[in-house]
């Protein structure tokens, strides 16, 4: 029952939770995000250990394309939000306090490139 759960898409938070916090195929260097499908196209969401949204990524053809929106895990208010083109940071970026949700700065996309949906599979912190 195990290797299903973890080798399956995250199709719920529940599953996201089992993979990332239980076998380990996040890490801090990637923001704890499970990358989606080879080629995802759509809106997709990520988890806290606590089960609360952690973000939501729009996603076009397996790249951040649109929006990612990072949530506190206490409060559940945006911490910071931007803006991606090909995984790109670009536009306008905004940070919150999680607190009190008022924004506390703005800046335009540095040019980053986010290595968050080129990170190899893991399992048990191990890459493969």
């Amino acid at each position: 029952m195990l290797v299903p759960l973890t080798l399956m898409t995250p199709s719920n938070r529940y599953v996201y939770w089992f993979q990332a916090h239980v076998m380990g195929r996040t890490c801090d260097a990637w923001a704890n995000v499970l990358p989606p499908p080879i080629g995802f196209t759509g809106r997709w969401t990520t988890y806290h250990a606590n089960l609360s949204v952690d973000g939501e990524m729009d996603i076009v053809d397996g790249k951040l394309q649109g929006r990612w929106r990072r949530y506190d895990a206490t409060t559940g208010l945006m911490w910071w939000s931007g803006e991606y083109a090909n995984n790109i940071a670009v536009g306008d970026w905004y940070w919150y306090d999680p607190a009190s949700g008022r924004q506390t700065t703005h800046a335009q996309g540095s040019g980053f490139r986010d290595p968050s949906m080129d990170q190899p599979f893991m399992l048990f912190w191990i890459s493969f």
